[in-house]
C-alpha cells in the first residue's frame, strides 16, 4: 500500500473511532438548570406556564401548541408543539407528567432527536418569586454525537426563555388576574342580573 494510501485509511479510521466515542458519550442523558426572581407572585406566573397562548410569548421558536386531549390543562394531558428555528421547523409532543398549581409543573417532550423532563419550580420569596427550571436531556439519533456540545446552547437558551417569562409577567400589574377568553366573557342572557325581564 502507497504511503498516501495509509495515511487516507489511518485518518479515515481515527474519524471512525472519534465518531463512535462521540456517539457513545452523547447516548447519556446530561441535564442543565436555569433560574430567575420574578416581582411578582406564584399564581401570576404559574398560568403563564400551562397556557397555551401566554407559552408562545415566552418559549422562543414555539409557534403551535394543538391539544391531543380534552379537558385543558391537567396530568396527562398532550399536545403537539411545533418549533420554527430559522427556516427549518420540527415538532415535539409534550405531556404534563405533574401539576401543583402555585408550585410546580413537570413536562415530558419527545421527539425525533431527543427526549426531555422539564421540572419547573416556584418558591416565594417575599414580593417575589424564584423559578427554576431543571430539564434533564435524553439525545436520541445521529443528536448523540452533536449533545456533547449542545448542553451550553440548551442552557443559554432555558436562560433566555425564562427571562422573556420574567419580562412578560412583570409587565403586567401584580394584581391584574388572567384575562377570560372572548366567550367566557359573553354576559349571559338568561341571566336575571342581566336580563331583569326574565
Amino acid at each position: 500500500m502507497k504511503p498516501f494510501l495509509r495515511i487516507v485509511v489511518a485518518a479515515l479510521c481515527l474519524l471512525l473511532i472519534a465518531a463512535g466515542a462521540l456517539f457513545l458519550a452523547g447516548g447519556k442523558q446530561f441535564s442543565v438548570v436555569a433560574e430567575t426572581r420574578i416581582d411578582a407572585s406564584p399564581d401570576q406566573v404559574f398560568w403563564r406556564l400551562t397556557d397555551p397562548e401566554q407559552a408562545k410569548k415566552w418559549i422562543d421558536g414555539l409557534v403551535e401548541v394543538a391539544p391531543l386531549t380534552e379537558g385543558g390543562h391537567a396530568v396527562g394531558a398532550r399536545a403537539k408543539l411545533t418549533i420554527e428555528q430559522g427556516n427549518s421547523s420540527f415538532q415535539l409532543e409534550d405531556e404534563v407528567l405533574q401539576s401543583v398549581e402555585n408550585q410546580s409543573l413537570v413536562v415530558r417532550m419527545s421527539g425525533n432527536l431527543f427526549e426531555t423532563i422539564s421540572v419547573l419550580q416556584l418558591t416565594p420569596d417575599r414580593d417575589s418569586t424564584v423559578v427554576r427550571h431543571l430539564a434533564y436531556h435524553s439525545p436520541r439519533s445521529f443528536f448523540r454525537l452533536t449533545a456533547p456540545f449542545a448542553q451550553k446552547q440548551v442552557q443559554q437558551k432555558m436562560q433566555d426563555d425564562l427571562g422573556r417569562l420574567k419580562l412578560l409577567v412583570e409587565a403586567t400589574p401584580a394584581n391584574s388576574p388572567p384575562a377570560p377568553d372572548a366567550e367566557s366573557a359573553r354576559p349571559d342572557p338568561q341571566d336575571p342580573a342581566i336580563n331583569p325581564s326574565r
